[in-house]
């Protein structure tokens, strides 16, 4: 590619330079476009494979806006409260979760959590498609290039079984550690 430069010599009359250095500029164009090109199909390549580690795990995930409308959710979460992502795509946390719910032990968190905080509580709930479970939730800022929150991750576990003591101590850690490496892709979000 310098020596693509170099054929480009001022001592060429003006119309033999000026057809030089538009094949140049033609030349470089294609090229920096080849490298955009590149760059959104690896980029794509790698959204893809984030969808596909949300998607297949246990846990419930949801990404909720500063508005507190859902952004999206994987497959865990919309299972847990017998939703499609159609019918909860847009529509507020407190509709899915009830009014009740949302004000006393939602609310306050997602609050906190737009001004930045990452919080984390356990505690009981009675989800449509799992019943009454005893879950761990943590709620996670996604905060963008420029530093702003623009929303948050909510990732719950249904820890019912550990608190009645049947569990197993290296799956519950293994659990913690991934559980932990899902939030923090969040934040990157």
């Amino acid at each position: 590619e310098a020596g693509a430069i170099d054929l480009i010599s001022k001592s060429d009359p003006p119309d033999v330079f000026l057809l030089r250095v538009s094949s140049m500029v033609r030349f470089l164009t294609l090229k920096n476009k080849q490298y955009e090109l590149d760059t959104v199909r690896r980029t794509q390549q790698q959204l893809r494979r984030y969808e596909q580690m949300v998607a297949v795990h246990p846990d419930m995930m949801a990404c909720i806006g500063r508005d507190g409308c859902f952004l999206a959710a994987n497959p865990a979460y919309l299972e847990a409260f017998k939703k499609t992502s159609e019918a909860l795509v847009g529509v507020s946390v407190e509709s899915v979760v009830g009014a009740s719910f949302f004000q006393q032990s939602v609310k306050p968190y997602l609050a906190r959590c737009v001004n930045g905080e990452t919080l984390a509580y356990q505690g009981w709930q009675n989800l449509s498609g799992l019943g009454r479970c005893f879950l761990d939730v943590h709620y996670s800022p996604v905060i963008e290039d420029n530093g702003c929150v623009s929303g948050v991750v909510v990732i719950m576990q249904n820890i019912t079984p550990y608190r009645s003591g049947d569990h197993h101590p290296n799956r519950l850690k293994r659990q913690w550690l991934a559980k932990q490496r899902m939030e923090a892709m969040g934040c990157l979000a």
